[in-house]
C-alpha cells in the first residue's frame, strides 16, 4: 500500500503553451518556473503546488467540466469581481465563462480556456463560518497583497 506524504504537483494537458500560459498567468497569478521542450512548470504565488502544463497539439481533446481545475479565493466578493474580470476579457482571451452560482456553502464560478480545460474560482467563506471543518478552511497563512495581482483576478477595480 501507498503511504504518500504529500501530493505536490499536478499535471496539465493543453492544445498550446503560448495560448494557455499567458491566460491563466494573467487572469490567475500562477508563475513560470520552470520551461522545457513541450513543457511549462508554473506555481501560485501563495502555496507551495505546482502544475506541469504540457502541450499536446490541436487535436489535443475538451475534457468535460468535472474534470476542472480549481483556485481558492477567500470570500465570495472575490468571485463577483473573477465573473466581472473573466466577462471584460472572455473575447481577449477566447474563454467561456459560467454565471457565478452557489452550491452547498460554496460560491463559484467556472471558465473554459482555449486549450480544452475548464477552470472553478471558488469560495467556501460561508462554509468556514458556520464552522464545517478544515477541508473548507483556507490554504494558505495570509493573504497576497493586491499589488501581487495587478493583472488578475484579485486586483481588479
Amino acid at each position: 500500500m501507498l503511504k504518500p506524504l504529500a501530493l505536490v504537483n499536478g499535471h496539465y494537458e493543453c492544445r498550446s503553451l503560448k495560448q494557455t500560459v499567458p491566460i491563466l498567468a494573467d487572469l490567475l497569478a500562477l508563475e513560470v518556473v520552470d520551461e522545457m521542450n513541450g513543457e511549462v512548470t508554473v506555481k501560485h504565488p501563495n502555496t507551495d503546488w505546482l502544475l506541469i502544463f504540457h502541450e499536446n497539439g490541436p487535436n489535443s481533446p475538451d475534457k468535460p467540466l468535472r474534470n476542472h481545475y480549481g483556485l481558492r479565493v477567500a470570500t465570495n466578493a472575490e468571485i463577483e469581481k473573477a465573473d466581472a474580470y473573466l466577462e471584460r476579457r472572455k473575447d481577449e482571451y477566447q474563454i467561456e465563462i459560467m454565471n457565478p452560482r452557489n452550491h452547498h456553502f460554496a460560491r463559484s464560478v467556472h471558465f473554459f480556456e482555449p486549450g480544452g480545460n475548464w477552470w472553478e474560482i471558488e469560495s467556501y467563506e460561508l462554509a468556514v463560518k458556520a464552522g464545517m471543518g478544515a477541508n473548507v478552511l483556507p490554504h494558505w497563512k495570509t493573504l497576497l497583497a493586491e499589488e501581487k495581482f495587478s493583472g488578475s483576478i484579485r486586483g481588479l477595480t
